[in-house]
């Protein structure tokens, strides 16, 4: 939470308060593109619904990729629920089928409508 030669804030961390008897108080800052200790995700912003929510926590129906920061979130494909970046998700990721298996399109000679968050 503080740099190791206590001249101030680890990356990540907000400090405030303390003296030569109390410790300061810290808590993390969660869209800074920073990876702290409570975060699954961070990818610097505070929009829930794009993968990694306002307190970077890795939203149902994402994978996120936190080795690279900020971190990157995509829809998992093939899980059934039509998330934010797929345009159809039938709830497998064959081709064969009504919409093609990386999530992108329907399959030639389907229309894809409806779905959310909670259904294909």
């Amino acid at each position: 939470k503080c740099l190791d030669d206590c001249s101030g804030n680890a990356p990540g961390w907000s400090c405030t308060g303390g003296d030569s008897l109390t410790a300061s108080t810290c808590v993390e800052i969660c869209g800074d593109a920073v990876l702290t200790i409570s975060e699954e995700c961070d990818d610097q912003n505070f929009i829930s619904g794009d993968g990694c929510s306002n307190t970077c926590l890795i939203e149902d129906g994402y994978l996120c990729d936190s080795s690279i920061l900020p971190s990157d979130c995509v829809p998992i494909c093939g899980d059934g629920k039509n998330m934010i970046g797929e345009f159809c998700d039938d709830g497998d990721i064959s081709s064969a089928d009504k919409c093609e298996g990386d999530c992108s399109m329907p399959v030639t000679g389907w229309i894809c409508t409806g779905g959310s968050p909670t259904t294909p």
